[in-house]
């Protein structure tokens, strides 16, 4: 007697289960035509670069900075002429400020009978912006869009400027409270405040510190200088500027012997050696030679 099979019909809707080769032979392909597409999207982009200049991103900024801190000196006081603190001020304006900027710290202070920090300071409205770090890189600063640069100049001239300009007409010869002039010009005194403040502010992204110096370099009242003050080093590190200006005409009523240039230029150049520093500069009223280099900033960020 036979036995009969039963045999089960395959619904021809009903896919058959895929196979491990097939699936192989599915991410294979898979894989060439994303290769085949990323392959092209990069041969896109690196023509594009080529043909038509694309710079590359610009650079983030980075942490801001000073880089440079300026030390202004001047001294108004009774041994000067009014023709000679006028001089004095205009050595300012035209061989100091052009030079300033982002990233530079100006202080300016004057000389006086002794020094009080708030009634010698000078600039006590204005200053100039911190500047990106990344920002005085030569490399980076390349791909810096011309916005970038232009707003750390932004109001450099027309409103710091202007404030310096307006405090630096106002300063003249100090007076008592009946409105008398006070003798005196304690260059000494304001020499150990600025080298206390170059120690103090001093940071790892300062590249310069300077001293200006302008007036006649004629410490009165005369005083002893200790060997605890000679071996200070507060100015190493800095570079100063001497501008000295002499002339035969009136002279304060405490002058009774004229002291000679070259004598006080030989004392004052031995006196920031003995504190460290490295280079002396000493001219005259009359030579117009920049006091300031120009700003660390990059030529690419420059006033436009």
């Amino acid at each position: 007697m036979s036995k009969s099979v039963a045999i089960r019909s395959v619904d021809e809707g009903e896919p058959s289960p895929p196979t491990a080769s097939g699936l192989r032979r599915f991410f294979r392909t898979y894989w060439k035509m994303l290769l085949a597409i990323l392959s092209a999207v990069v041969v896109a982009v690196a023509i594009i670069v080529i043909f038509t200049g694309l710079p590359p991103p610009p650079p983030s900024p980075g942490p801001e900075v000073f880089v440079r801190d300026v030390y202004i000196l001047i001294d108004p006081t009774t041994s000067m002429s009014g023709e000679d603190l006028k001089r004095a001020k205009d050595i300012v304006k035209s061989q100091v400020f052009p030079y300033v900027g982002p990233g530079d710290r100006v202080f300016c202070y004057s000389i006086g009978p002794g020094f009080d920090v708030m009634k010698n300071w000078v600039f006590k409205k204005g200053s100039l912006p911190a500047v990106p770090k990344n920002f005085l890189d030569p490399k980076l600063a390349k791909r810096l869009q011309p916005g970038q640069l232009a707003s750390l100049w932004g109001n450099v001239n027309e409103v710091t400027q202007r404030d310096w300009t307006e405090q630096l007409d106002k300063l003249s010869a100090p007076v008592d409270d009946k409105g008398r002039y006070i003798p005196g010009s304690d260059y000494l005194a304001a020499f150990d405040f600025i080298a206390a403040a170059i120690e103090s502010r001093t940071t790892k992204d300062n590249r310069e510190k300077r001293l200006i110096v302008i007036g006649d370099l004629e410490q009165y009242p005369l005083k002893a200088i200790s060997s605890g003050q000679t071996d200070k080093q507060g100015f190493r590190g800095a570079e100063v500027h001497l501008v000295q200006t002499y002339r035969a005409g009136k002279r304060g009523p405490e002058r009774q012997i004229a002291i000679e240039p070259s004598e006080l230029q030989r004392f004052w150049k031995d006196y920031f050696i003995q504190r460290g520093c490295e280079k002396v500069a000493i001219t005259t009223f009359d030579d117009p030679t920049p006091l300031l280099p120009g700003s660390p900033v990059p030529q690419a960020a420059s006033r436009q």
